[in-house]
């Protein structure tokens, strides 16, 4: 996750900090490598060049999921069931089902 501030017209940043934690930590670098899933909230606040601090720009929601997708099992052609290639009319279309398996990781 990389975090970004810029000023739009006012007296120039001079400086950033970045909360990844919802403000419970604040840290200069901009970036932040997530090791575990779930929901984050994401603040940055800037102090110009005159030494004044803003409030806190908003807070952004990033989720975090690190698993793999289920992979489909039980995949098997079903209609139709002998294919002459992409040029055969009588068999112009393939039709692939299968399910997943929720309890498979």
């Amino acid at each position: 996750m990389t975090a970004n501030a810029t000023d739009q017209g006012g007296s120039n940043l001079h400086a950033t900090a970045h909360s990844f934690d919802n403000g419970a930590t604040w840290q200069a670098a901009n970036t932040k490598i997530y090791s575990t899933n779930g929901t984050y909230a994401v603040n940055v606040k800037a102090r110009d060049a005159a030494g004044n601090i803003s409030g806190v720009f908003g807070t952004y929601t990033v989720k975090v999921d690190k698993d793999k997708p289920i992979a489909p099992t039980n995949v098997a052609l079903t209609s139709p069931t002998t294919w002459q290639g992409p040029t055969d009319p009588a068999n112009a279309s393939i039709t692939v089902s299968g399910a997943t398996d929720p309890w498979k990781r």
